[in-house]
């Protein structure tokens, strides 16, 4: 497993513009703003994450980000089991500053408006 980079990024831009999950997503986004309860904004950004990418062409966009900082071949990620996607989907989060990966990924997609 590797840490994050400047090019997974610009590979999670791409996604979430394919996907449509910006539109979703900002609405969410601005609820943290708000007086909306934080686990309520949560919940309702993961649920807008879940429905976007069930759709099939999603998923496969989905393995393929995951691939490159996890450093397996993308079919990999699909046929692993869940509790080792689960393990390595922790460890990443351990190795890494997600909270600052996704508060960069938000500013370059809020800027992109």
């Amino acid at each position: 497993m590797r840490k994050v980079n400047t090019a997974d990024v610009f590979e999670a831009m791409r996604l979430i513009q394919k996907s449509g999950l910006k539109e979703k997503l900002v609405p969410v986004i601005k609820g943290l703003s708000g007086q909306e309860d934080t686990i309520d904004v949560g919940i309702t950004g993961i649920l807008s994450v879940i429905e976007v990418f069930a759709e099939s062409r999603c998923e496969k966009m989905i393995y393929e980000w995951l691939a490159g900082p996890l450093e397996v071949e993308a079919k990999s990620i699909a046929e692993m089991d869940l509790d080792q996607l689960a393990d390595s989907l922790e460890t990443l989060g351990k190795e890494n500053d997600l909270k600052r990966f996704f508060t960069v990924l938000s500013g370059l997609i809020s800027k992109k408006q």
